[in-house]
């Protein structure tokens, strides 16, 4: 696999979605526009998990920043993202098997977390999602 290029495609994916249509980054950002999703680099990998490279996996991060962490408006917009179907859910539209993706074979949204994450001196109330990316040694 070829991570920038996985990257690339769940980026593609996520502006799918209605509210992050051109507000969706396949790399870190210094400064965002809320709502926004930010494709972060992978935590961690592993080669080799079948023999002559023909399998790895990685651990993806998916951040959806929305908006001021004390508002209800917040809160409301920040839960279609963690939903597990609909228009807006990260789930329903990175969740895919062979031939679905062209740079991974499969990617799975394992679970999520919410935090206050500051960008570009703003706070914002996130939705971290946390991947799981197979694909073919590269």
């Amino acid at each position: 696999m070829n991570i920038g290029d996985v990257m690339d495609e769940i980026a593609v994916r996520l502006r799918q979605a209605p509210s992050l249509a051109g507000r969706t980054y396949a790399y870190p950002q210094a400064t965002i526009i809320a709502p926004a999703a930010i494709v972060e680099y992978p935590t961690e990998g592993t080669f080799d998990e079948t023999y002559g490279r023909g399998f790895d996996r990685m651990n993806g991060v998916v951040v959806v920043a929305v908006g001021n962490p004390t508002a209800r408006q917040t809160r409301d917009l920040l839960t279609k993202y963690m939903d597990g179907s609909g228009s807006e859910s990260v789930k329903a539209l990175l969740d895919g098997d062979r031939g679905s993706y062209t740079s991974c074979d499969a990617v799975r949204v394992k679970d999520w977390v919410t935090d206050v994450n500051t960008v570009g001196g703003n706070d914002y109330l996130c939705a971290i999602f946390n991947l799981d990316i197979a694909g073919r040694g590269a």
